[in-house]
């Protein structure tokens, strides 16, 4: 099951690819592509996107008795309190953060150095997007974990009948404001080696997926050991790609 709204990020890279196309990479980039890294990252990616709608077929709701049987008490102490937070608030504010982050890239390009080298930027922003969201996908599809949300009596039942009510490890929302958030801020330093901004980008880009693991963590839609290794996992694509690019030194 693809969302609209994951719908509507994934085509966000699309975009932003095509609004560079034929633009030629500055020779001041701090960047260099090649035909077999990319071909490497794309297909992993794709490859791993494919084997998410695969397992998606074939995962399925929880069922009315698997939903009776569920027990605050299997679940490991530090993430128990998740299972008592039910918030549409909450829920609803990390989702216009997610919104957020799907963008925030594409705003980059306000930038001229990044402007500039937007044939670069566009392959590495597309490329955080689409490896993210499939390690992300698939990951969820093979733990099918129960979200906290579904232990909770005051859920509505069809709520917790969903196919989505089995997807909470790890946390969509927080990896992928952490994937291009801290993207963003590689991407700036590298740009602006020596901007007096560069701690301020950094804080801001650290600081906002933290929020929306705090959110989704306040909704019920996950536990905490989800949104930190959703957090971790993000951030870890958003810098390794920007790092894998950088041109060497002469």
């Amino acid at each position: 099951m693809i969302q609209s709204k994951k719908l509507i990020l994934l085509l966000l890279p699309l975009w932003l690819i095509l609004a560079c196309f034929g633009l030629q990479a500055q020779n001041s980039s701090p960047y260099e592509l090649s035909l077999g890294k990319e071909a490497a990252l794309y297909g992993g990616g794709g490859l791993f996107g494919l084997v998410y709608l695969q397992l998606n077929k074939k995962n399925t709701g929880l069922t009315e008795r698997q939903i009776d049987l569920l027990n605050r008490k299997n679940i490991p102490g530090f993430d128990r309190n998740a299972s008592y937070n039910w918030s549409f608030t909450a829920g609803h504010n990390s989702d216009l953060l997610l919104y957020s982050a799907g963008i925030a890239p594409v705003l980059m390009l306000l930038d001229k150095k990044v402007r500039d080298d937007a044939a670069n930027y566009g392959v590495l922003a597309s490329q955080v997007y689409l490896i993210n969201f499939a390690l992300t996908s698939v990951t969820k599809a093979i733990a099918l974990r129960t979200r906290p949300f579904a232990y909770n009596p005051t859920v509505p039942l069809e709520k917790k009948l969903k196919q989505d009510a089995r997807y909470s490890f790890y946390s969509g929302h927080t990896s992928t404001a952490a994937a291009h958030f801290f993207f963003i801020a590689q991407t700036y330093a590298d740009y602006h080696p020596d901007s007096k901004f560069k701690p301020f980008m950094w804080g801001i880009c650290a600081t906002l997926p933290a929020t929306m693991g705090l959110l989704r963590y306040k909704a019920g839609k996950h536990f905490l050991s989800d949104v930190i290794v959703g957090y971790i996992a993000g951030a870890a694509v958003g810098l390794l790609v920007p790092r894998l690019h950088r041109k060497k030194s002469p």
